[in-house]
C-alpha cells in the first residue's frame, strides 16, 4: 500500500486489539518508510510513503498515480546513484533508512512504454468515471462517493460527545420513504470531464517504415487541439516532438518553425503547443482531486460490481477507440496472452508462514481472480456470440469445446450423456454450480500440494458457459493416461494414486469426507476419499488436479424419495442431483459435536458420583466440589489434547464422517456393504 502525503494522514492516536498487535508483530510487521522522491530537471521533490517489504515498482505506480508526478510513467527509481530493480522489495535496498531520498530517473521509451504512456493519457482526460464502451458491463465500480456526500474524506467523529447522533449527509433522507428509481442515480453525479483535446488518436502513418524504427521511431500521433489546429507528433526512444507531417505528406522529422517543440512527456509538449490544453489540464487534475481516491483509482484485487441502475449517456467521438487493443496488447497482441493456469497455482504455491507473506499472497490471488474472471466473461459472451470457432465442429452443438486466451470453454449441456440417468441437461446445468461450489470449499481448505482449476460460471443470452483453466499437457495426453484418481469412464476402470489419496486426506478430515470402498468393471476395490465422478489428473507440471467436484457432499435422499417423483398435480423434479448443502453438513457435524461432548461429560458425572459414594463420607464434600469443577471445565473448553486417563475428553476421539457415494447407483464390495449401510444410517 503506497500513496502520497497530502492524500494520506496517520492518526495521532489509536486502539488495537491485544491480539491483532500480537499477529502483527508474528507477522514482522515493519515501520512505513517516509521516502522522498528527486524530481529531474530540478522541478521540485515529492514524499511517498511505503511499506519496506512493498516492491519498487509500487512506489512507481504511487508516483504515476500522483497528480503533481503524473506526467511521468517511464522512468527509474535510484538510490546513490544506482538504479533499483522493480521486483526487488524497498527494505531490501542497501544502506536504505526510513527518511531516504530516491532519484527519479527518465529512461528510454520502447514500443511498449510508449503505448503505455498514451494509455495513461487518455485515462487522465476521461475523468474519474471514464466510460468503457468495451466494458462487459456498464459503469463497472461507480461510486457516487463524492456526489451525495460533498467530501473527499469525511473526519472520524467522536460519538461519545455527542448526546445525540451527529448530522451526516445523510441525515435529510427519509429511511422509510419509498425508492424511486429515477433517484438511484444522483442527479448532482458529474462524469463530464473538462475538455482538454478535441480529440488524440494513432496517425495514419503507423506503423514506422523500417530504416525510421532503427533510427528510434516508435509511433505517430495526431492531435486536434481545443484551438482547432491538427498537430502531428512522432514517439521516439528519447520521447515526443511535434514533426512536419500532413494528411499528403509524411516526413516524421522535428519542425523547426515557431511552433516546433518537444519533450520526454506527451503531457507537457502538449501543454507547450496548445495554451487551452495547459489550463484546461489544470482544471481537470482539480476535478480529479475532488474524488475520493477510491473514486479516481480502480481496485484492481477484486471482480468489479455492475450496477443494474444507470444513466444513459452520451455516445461520443473517438477515434482512437477502435485502436485499443493495440495500445493495450501490441500489434501482435503477445501481452493478451497469458497463462492462466500457471499464474493461479504459482500464487498459491507462495509462502504463507507469517501475517505478511499471507497478507500478500491474498493480495496477488485476488488480483489473478479478478483478471481470470474478466477474460473468462469476454471470452463466454464471445462463445454465445458465435465468435470463436469451436475444437470439434462436427459434433452436435452442445457438446462443442472451444479455446480462447488460453481458458477452456464448455456448456453447460450433457453432451456426454453422462448425467443421463439424473436428468440430463438440467442436471448438468447444476452440476456445474455444484461444481464451482466444491472449487470454492476446496480452495478454503488450502491443503498443500492439491490444486483445482480457475473456475469461473457465466449465464449469458440463456446459455451457461463454464470457463476453465488449462491442464498442462491435457491436449496432448490421452484421457486415460492422465487421471490418476477416481472413475476414468464411469465405471469400467477406477484408480487411486497412493500419493494423490494421501493428500486428499488432508483435505477430507477437514471436509470430513469419509474414506470408502467401490467397484469398478472388473470387480477390483477401490478406496478412495472423494466422490466416485471426481477425478484426478496428473498434469504435465507436475501439480495433482482435482476435477469434477460437484459430488463433494452426500445426496440428500430425504427429498430424492419424497420431493422428486410426481405427485398431487405437480410434475416431477427436473433432475435428481440433489445434494445437502456444504453449510448444513458442517452445522449438522458441530451439533453432533456438541451432544457427543456432552455425553462425555454424563459419563464422567456419573463415574466420579459412584467413586464417590464408594469412598468415606468425610471426603464427600471436597470431591463433590472437585469432580463438578472439573465437568464444567471439560464440558466448556473440550480441550483437544491425547487422553491421559479415562476422565479426560479428547475431541479428537470423536468420529463422523460423510460418504459423498451413499445413496447412489455407484456400487459398494460386498466387505464393505455393511460399512456403507452404517455411513448412509447417519
Amino acid at each position: 500500500m503506497t500513496d502520497q502525503i497530502p492524500e494520506q494522514t496517520v492518526p495521532e492516536s489509536g486502539v488495537v486489539a491485544e491480539q491483532d498487535v500480537q499477529a502483527i508483530e508474528e507477522g514482522g510487521a515493519e515501520e512505513f518508510y517516509q521516502i522522498t522522491i528527486n524530481l529531474p530537471n530540478k522541478s521540485g521533490k515529492v514524499q511517498v510513503i511505503a511499506s519496506p517489504r512493498e516492491a519498487i515498482q509500487d512506489v512507481r505506480q504511487s508516483i504515476v498515480e500522483s497528480t503533481e508526478t503524473c506526467i511521468h510513467s517511464c522512468f527509474s527509481l535510484a538510490f546513490n546513484g544506482v538504479k533499483l530493480n522493480d521486483f526487488m522489495e524497498l527494505g531490501d535496498v542497501e544502506g536504505i533508512t526510513p527518511d531516504s531520498e530516491l532519484d527519479l530517473i527518465l529512461n528510454n521509451y520502447t514500443e511498449r512504454e510508449a503505448r503505455i504512456h498514451v494509455n495513461r493519457l487518455r485515462d487522465l482526460l476521461a475523468g474519474p468515471a471514464k466510460l468503457n464502451i468495451n466494458a462487459v458491463g456498464v459503469d463497472p465500480s461507480m461510486s457516487f462517493l463524492s456526489t451525495v456526500s460533498g467530501l473527499v474524506e469525511e473526519a472520524p467523529v467522536d460519538n461519545s460527545t455527542y448526546e445525540k447522533a451527529p448530522t451526516t449527509v445523510f441525515s435529510k433522507y427519509d429511511m422509510k420513504a419509498p425508492a424511486r428509481l429515477s433517484e438511484f442515480v444522483p442527479r448532482g453525479l458529474e462524469r463530464t470531464p473538462v475538455q482538454c483535446v478535441k480529440s488524440i488518436a494513432l496517425s495514419g502513418w503507423n506503423p514506422p517504415p523500417h530504416h525510421l524504427r532503427l533510427r528510434g521511431d516508435l509511433m505517430y500521433l495526431i492531435v486536434t487541439t481545443l484551438e482547432g489546429e491538427t498537430v502531428q507528433i512522432t514517439s521516439t526512444a528519447t520521447g515526443f516532438h511535434v514533426n512536419k507531417s500532413t494528411s499528403n505528406l509524411f516526413d516524421p522529422s522535428p519542425r523547426t518553425d515557431t511552433k516546433a517543440a518537444s519533450d520526454h512527456s506527451l503531457i507537457v509538449l502538449l501543454e507547450k503547443v496548445s495554451p487551452m490544453f495547459a489550463t484546461n489540464f489544470k482544471k481537470l487534475q482539480e476535478f480529479i482531486t475532488r474524488h475520493h481516491m477510491l473514486e479516481v483509482l480502480p481496485v484492481t484485487t477484486a471482480q468489479p460490481a455492475y450496477p443494474w441502475a444507470i444513466q444513459s449517456t452520451p455516445h461520443t467521438f473517438d477515434p482512437t477507440r477502435p485502436t485499443e487493443a493495440y495500445l493495450n496488447y501490441g500489434t501482435d497482441s503477445v501481452d493478451s496472452l497469458r497463462d492462466w493456469n500457471d499464474e493461479l497455482q504459482s500464487h498459491r504455491e507462495l509462502p504463507r508462514s507469517n501475517l505478511q507473506e499471507k497478507v500478500m499472497r491474498d493480495r496477488f490471488l485476488n488480483k489473478i481472480n479478478a483478471d481470470f474472471a474478466e477474460a473468462a466473461v469476454r471470452g463466454a459472451m464471445d462463445v454465445v456470440n458465435g465468435n470463436v470457432v469451436p475444437l470439434n465442429p462436427l459434433e452436435p452443438e452442445e457438446s462443442h469445446m472451444y479455446v480462447y486466451n488460453n481458458i477452456f470453454f464448455s456448456k453447460g449441456f450433457d453432451g456426454r450423456n453422462t448425467f443421463e440417468k439424473l436428468g440430463g441437461d438440467e442436471a448438468a446445468h447444476v452440476a456445474t454450480g455444484k461444481d464451482l461450489e466444491g472449487v470454492r470449499t476446496l480452495n478454503t481448505v488450502d491443503v498443500e500440494g492439491l490444486y483445482t482449476l480457475g473456475t469461473v460460471v457465466v449465464d449469458y443470452k440463456g446459455v451457461r458457459v463454464v470457463a476453465q483453466s488449462i491442464v498442462p499437457g491435457i491436449f496432448r495426453q490421452q484421457e486415460e493416461s492422465s487421471i490418476v484418481y477416481g472413475s476414468i469412464d464411469n465405471g469400467p476402470l477406477v484408480k487411486s494414486d497412493e500419493k494423490f489419496h494421501e493428500i486428499l486426506g488432508q483435505a477430507a478430515k477437514a471436509l470430513h469426507l469419509a474414506e470408502h470402498a467401490v467397484e469398478d468393471g472388473e470387480g477390483k476395490s477401490t478406496n478412495l476419499w472423494t466422490s466416485f465422478d471426481t477425478k484426478g489428473l496428473m498434469g504435465a507440471d507436475g501439480r495433482r488436479y482435482l476435477l469434477d467436484l460437484y459430488r463433494l457432499n452426500p445426496v440428500d435422499v430425504g427429498f430424492l424419495e419424497k420431493d422428486v417423483p410426481a405427485k398431487d398435480g405437480m410434475p416431477e423434479y427436473p433432475h435428481k442431483l440433489t445434494l445437502l448443502r456444504p453449510e448444513l453438513m458442517m452445522l449438522f457435524w458441530e451439533h453432533k459435536l456438541r451432544s457427543w461432548i456432552q455425553e462425555r461429560a454424563a459419563e464422567i458425572q456419573k463415574r466420579a458420583e459412584e467413586k464417590k459414594a464408594a469412598e468415606p463420607k468425610s471426603d464427600e464434600s471436597k470431591e463433590e466440589k472437585k469432580d463438578e469443577a472439573k465437568t464444567e471445565k471439560l464440558t466448556e473448553e473440550a480441550p483437544a489434547k491425547e487422553s491421559t486417563s479415562e476422565d479426560d475428553v479428547n475431541i479428537l476421539d470423536f468420529d463422523l464422517s460423510f460418504n459423498v457415494d451413499s445413496f447412489t447407483s455407484v456400487k459398494t464390495p460386498d466387505a464393505s456393504k455393511d460399512k456403507k449401510t452404517e455411513q448412509e444410517n447417519t
